[in-house]
């Protein structure tokens, strides 16, 4: 099986082309969508702030570039239905470019590239990647991370050590826990190619210069040091309390009472503290419950952790079915690569990039940035069970010409 990128892509469109009419007509730009609110207050008044649609003031509850880029859409076509178009056909070429990459990484990473052919073929026939208009940005982070994993591949020269830092850079203010996925990939990509450790510390630098703008800006805007983003304890104590459900669409009850998009009581404390002290004062409720009500935390986590790797099918449909499958087969596809630099990569990414999302509501979405790292192993054991396949139908041909 042997594909060109080109016509990999057209696949990608193609696949998922039957979701177009749903979010241009269901979905909009509303309430609710704190990245939308941010890039509406960007476009109108020049200020990252506002993430809950009220006054709160600045903010870095978001990354800044998709925010950026939304209010350069909103600037430029308005609030109407060009915008949200313009965010949808966005949404799907970020998602159909991730094909083309499927089998480039998958030859990095196992030495071949039909697993990717094969990964390409599951995400064309099975529903597994939603497209998303209000979180079209889950899409582009996983195009992002795929994309920059793809470039940064082999020997890290003095000079690939500070073009990998800076894009590292980028990719980290679009989503700051990528960075549990870009590290272990130029660390596997040393040690693989026998290159010195000291080209790491000059990845980092680079990685750390292209942020420190926007680190200044937070500090100067919130009172203290903010390095990409500061929601984590609004998260947490949102997620863990007396009303909390696992599940963020099972969570209405706990986002009405605690979050500022719900609850104006919220927002107008959020505003008076300002936003900074506000999410500290969130993160310390939300320890201090955990402390007080560990079993129920426990529980909580648990719940989380399987919803991660094997969603809800009431919740998401048949791309929980989907997804679930794909954690089984790409467990078994990293058994049978065992011995690839794969298996050397995969492992410490798939233990550690999901460890804060065991801690708050989950989503099936938290899982796009690396769900490339179960369907390249999924591919490994589709190859395997095609060749067996062809092997046992040519020998059932072999046995009737006999």
């Amino acid at each position: 099986m042997k594909l060109s990128p080109l016509a990999l892509f057209f696949a990608g469109l193609l696949a998922t082309a039957w979701q177009f009419p749903i979010l241009s007509s269901r979905e909009g730009l509303g309430r609710g969508m704190e990245t939308v609110a941010i890039a509406r207050t960007l476009a109108q008044e020049g200020r990252f702030a506002n993430p809950f649609g009220v006054e709160t003031g600045a903010t870095a509850q978001q990354a800044p570039l998709y925010p950026a880029i939304l209010a350069t859409i909103l600037k430029i076509a308005g609030e109407g239905t060009a915008a949200g178009t313009a965010i949808v056909l966005l949404a799907f070429l970020f998602h159909a470019l991730q094909y083309p990459l499927l089998p480039i990484l998958s030859d990095q990473l196992f030495h071949s590239r039909q697993p990717g052919y094969w990964a390409c073929l599951w995400l064309a026939v099975i529903p597994t990647m939603k497209i998303y208009l209000a979180w079209a940005d889950a899409s582009l982070i996983a195009l992002a991370v795929m994309a920059w994993c793809a470039a940064f591949h082999g020997p890290a020269a003095a000079q690939r050590s500070v073009a990998a830092g800076a894009t590292a850079g980028l990719v980290l203010l679009l989503h700051p826990a990528a960075g549990a996925v870009l590290l272990p990939w130029f660390v596997v990509s040393i040690w693989s190619s026998g290159q010195r450790w000291r080209k790491l510390p000059l990845f980092a630098a680079m990685a750390a210069a292209v942020c420190l703008p926007w680190t200044l800006r937070n500090t100067a805007e919130l009172g203290d040091f903010v390095p990409i983003r500061d929601n984590f304890g609004l998260e947490l104590q949102v997620s863990n309390n007396d009303l909390a459900a696992p599940q963020l669409l099972r969570n209405q009850a706990a986002q009405r009472a605690f979050h500022p998009n719900e609850n104006p009581s919220e927002a107008a404390r959020m505003k008076s503290t300002g936003e900074l002290p506000y999410f500290r004062e969130k993160g310390r409720e939300a320890w201090a419950w955990i402390g007080a009500n560990t079993p129920k935390f426990l529980q909580l986590t648990a719940a989380r952790i399987r919803e991660f790797w094997l969603p809800d099918p009431a919740l998401n449909g048949s791309t929980a079915w989907s997804a679930s499958l794909l954690t089984l087969l790409s467990a078994a596809g990293l058994l049978i690569r065992r011995r690839s630099a794969g298996w050397k990569y995969a492992l410490p990414v798939l233990l550690f990039f999901p460890l804060p999302y065991y801690l708050v509501q989950a989503d099936i979405r938290y899982r796009m940035p690396v769900l490339w790292l179960s369907l390249l192993p999924a591919g490994i054991v589709l190859e395997h069970s095609a060749c067996r396949i062809k092997v046992w139908l040519f020998g059932i041909r072999n046995s009737f010409r006999a």
